[in-house]
């Protein structure tokens, strides 16, 4: 890996200048096999009103394959449906048996497995989960009154803090999943129902862990460097911001994306 520390153009945040300056890999890497037939991304569109679920699947090498899907809810109640891949992509929409809504009182998350089924059996399974819940505004009643936030069509006064990140064993790097966990519970003990991760893609444990807990996050991206804003800075920043976006889509926490910080960029 190589991260030059003084490369303006491209997307920078905790680890440069203005704060502790570091370099290097600080989110776990892994390897893993896969069949050359996979799923490469899919997407969870709930509907609270209706007790759906939307389900957007793209795959590599899989036109004419189906995926099979099972959902468990909140309460172990289990189903299926069924997602057929034309060309690269699917999409199904189910009806749930039971309808439990996701918030930070009540984080209650459904369970899903997608299996992409080939001739010769499963050639890809992938483990995940969505909530229930719709972000959206109300426009104020009364003159002079703000707007408010709503969570599943019920405003909700936001309380939240900055989230630095910072951990004393490995700077970006949490020494241990508990210590992620204990900063969501301490957060929520305060009173405390959002963080804003601060211009950092933060560890999917702590995005795994906001959902599980019950934490609304909003989620900053790096911006570009003093003096990056060029064609190929832009071009980063944009790659970067879709990549995340891709990866986080699937989140109940996260309630909001916050593309500057401040007037960066």
């Amino acid at each position: 890996v190589e991260d030059p520390m003084e490369n303006r153009e491209q997307p920078v945040g905790k680890q440069w200048r203005w704060y502790t300056t570091t370099s290097g890999v600080w989110q776990t890497v892994f390897l893993e096999p896969r069949s050359p037939s996979f799923i490469r991304c899919f997407r969870f569109k709930t509907n609270i009103y209706a007790g759906t679920v939307q389900i957007d699947a793209e795959c590599e090498q899989a036109a004419g394959h189906d995926i099979e899907v099972e959902i468990v809810s909140p309460t172990r109640q289990a189903q299926t449906a069924s997602i057929h891949v034309y060309q690269r992509e699917g999409t199904c929409t189910a009806k749930l048996n039971q309808v439990s809504f996701w918030d930070p009182n009540k984080p209650d998350l459904y369970q899903v497995i997608l299996r992409l089924q080939g001739s010769d059996g499963v050639l890809d399974t992938v483990r995940s989960y969505f909530g229930m819940r719709k972000i959206d505004f109300d426009r104020a009643k009364e003159s002079g009154a703000p707007v408010s936030i709503r969570v599943n069509g019920t405003p909700r006064y936001l309380r939240g803090a900055l989230y630095q990140s910072f951990y004393p064993e490995g700077v970006y790097t949490a020494g241990s999943v508990e210590t992620i966990k204990n900063d969501i519970l301490c957060a929520k003990k305060f009173g405390f129902n959002f963080l804003r991760l601060h211009i950092k893609v933060d560890d999917p444990l702590l995005l795994h862990w906001a959902d599980k807990l019950g934490i609304l996050l909003m989620a900053d991206f790096p911006n570009f460097g003093e003096g990056g804003d060029t064609p190929l800075g832009r071009k980063r920043f944009e790659t970067m911001m879709r990549e995340t976006i891709e990866r986080d889509f699937n989140h109940p926490s996260i309630f909001a994306w916050c593309l500057f910080n401040e007037t960066w960029g």
